[in-house]
């Protein structure tokens, strides 16, 4: 048995009952490989990933766009955490 990928393994596991997983091959094939990669994907980009309203209902499409935020909050915390430092060394210098 193959293993599955990144993006497959975290749209199974966003909400079970939904079948998420189905669409990782939309967003495999754009070149989204991994999750990380997926901080890049715009909520407009959904649109031209998934045009027919049968491929991606309403419902699965907030828990999406929910999601994909979450993961850019995610990377952007990770992209600076020099200017963390430097705020709280700041605000323990001032003490």
């Amino acid at each position: 048995m193959a293993d599955k990928s990144e993006v497959y393994m975290w749209l199974k596991s966003l909400s079970p009952g939904m079948k998420l997983e189905r669409l990782s091959l939309q967003f495999e094939s754009r070149g989204f490989c991994s999750r990380r990669s997926l901080a890049y994907v715009k909520s407009e980009d959904l649109d031209s990933f998934f045009p027919s309203p049968d491929k991606l209902l309403l419902a699965k499409r907030r828990v999406l766009e929910v999601e994909l935020n979450n993961i850019k909050t995610q990377k952007q915390k990770m992209i600076n955490p020099k200017a963390d430092f430097a705020f709280l060394y700041l605000n323990l210098k001032m003490d």
